[in-house]
């Protein structure tokens, strides 16, 4: 599940703000009462779209709502503490890789796209398991003990 890189909680869903016009026929009835009639209601109208439903922030996801809802998308903190691993452009996130879109993201958020070509993913995670091993030369491997 999604979550909000400004709260940190899991998203289930996101709000989305639009206003829209609506036109109304006023006029009384047969009584003298008012009487409304939807008359006319105008195209919607984007306020404000992508906002955790828990702290109220805009999220930005750069109409990648779906992606993001399925994790295939990821807006996080450079300090996220699920953030596994970092090497290069990449990181893994919750035990998947994802390269960080280096023009959408920010010295404050990294924009992560899924790799979804799981023979590339494999061995980026390898290759970056290996650097960890390597600047951790006294830390021994299941198989060396």
């Amino acid at each position: 599940m999604p979550k909000c890189p400004f709260c940190g909680k899991e998203i289930e869903y996101l709000h989305s703000w639009y206003q829209e016009v609506t036109r109304y026929r006023v006029s009384l009835d047969e009584n003298g009462d008012l009487q409304w009639e939807q008359d006319f209601v105008s195209d919607s109208e984007a306020l404000e779209t992508d906002v955790c439903p828990h702290c109220e922030r805009h999220i930005p996801i750069h109409d990648d709502t779906e992606e993001f809802l399925k994790e295939r998308y990821v807006v996080l903190r450079p300090d996220d503490p699920e953030i596994e691993a970092r090497k290069d452009n990449f990181v893994i996130f919750r035990g998947r890789v994802y390269k960080i879109d280096e023009n959408e993201s920010s010295p404050d958020l990294l924009i992560l796209r899924l790799v979804e070509d799981e023979l590339v993913a494999d061995i980026i995670k390898t290759d970056v398991e290996n650097s960890q091993m390597e600047r951790c030369p006294n830390v021994l491997s299941a198989g060396g003990r």
